[in-house]
């Protein structure tokens, strides 16, 4: 008999470790070649995962634009 609570397949490569350092790097400055080879998985499994999952790509778009909301404020108060 299976238990229904039993998850069967592969487990998600990106679980909220990977999420993290994805941001981390990302929030950096690293490219996505880098933040992938800072988290662990490949540039396929990133666009895979920004394609299909709102939540995940909605993360990473937030995490690429703080450096340059930052940058920009950074300017602004040098002027």
């Amino acid at each position: 008999m299976v238990n229904k609570n039993t998850k069967i397949g592969r487990p998600a490569k990106v679980d909220y470790e990977v999420m993290s350092k994805l941001e981390d790097a990302l929030q950096y400055g690293a490219t996505v070649s880098e933040a992938c080879y800072y988290a662990g998985i490949s540039r396929d499994t990133f666009y895979r995962y920004f394609k299909h999952e709102k939540v995940f790509a909605d993360k990473m778009e937030a995490a690429r634009n703080k450096l340059l909301r930052i940058a920009k404020a950074n300017v602004a108060m040098a002027i």
